[in-house]
């Protein structure tokens, strides 16, 4: 875990303390609306937090970092035999967060194209039920930023 009385830190214990804090020991409860449908798995969740702090890491330029979250990620996940497995299944993640990334960066700033478009997970989730998961991901998006700018702020990287 990373330890937050460190000055410098390697590109490993930052992946290692993000993925500690944010994804495995989150609330793993699915996000539901008032009429308890279910709007984002916890599986869901948990790919729409990695995606962003692997955006987060790729805006910093660690590369190092990226990696060892991906393998944490897909060794949570996945049961791995070989190192061939880890790095198929890294790469399947990684297509996973690439296609996250895209669609966030596809959405318009029109309101009408969002609620046309398809949601992400092959789920179909009507206007108020896209409005309520994104609501879901923005809150969860700024919390963590803050801590990561905070953090960085802090910390040397010595990789």
């Amino acid at each position: 875990m990373l330890n937050l009385f460190k000055t410098k830190v390697s590109q490993e214990d930052i992946a290692s303390g993000l993925y500690g804090a944010v994804i495995r020991n989150r609330n793993k409860e699915p996000t539901r609306d008032n009429d308890g449908n279910i709007l984002l798995s916890s599986s869901e969740q948990e790919k729409l937090l990695l995606s962003h702090l692997y955006e987060l890491l790729t805006a910093r330029n660690l590369d190092k970092a990226q990696l060892k979250l991906v393998a944490f990620y897909t060794m949570d996940n996945h049961e791995i035999k070989h190192n061939d497995e880890l790095h198929f299944y890294m790469l399947i993640t990684i297509n996973e967060i690439k296609n996250i990334s895209n669609f966030f960066s596809s959405i318009t700033t029109e309101n009408h194209e969002f609620f046309k478009k398809e949601f992400l997970f092959e789920k179909k989730l009507n206007p108020i039920q896209k409005t309520l998961a994104m609501a879901w991901y923005v809150e969860h998006c700024k919390a963590i930023d803050m801590v990561v700018d905070q953090t960085f702020k802090k910390i040397k990287i010595i990789d």
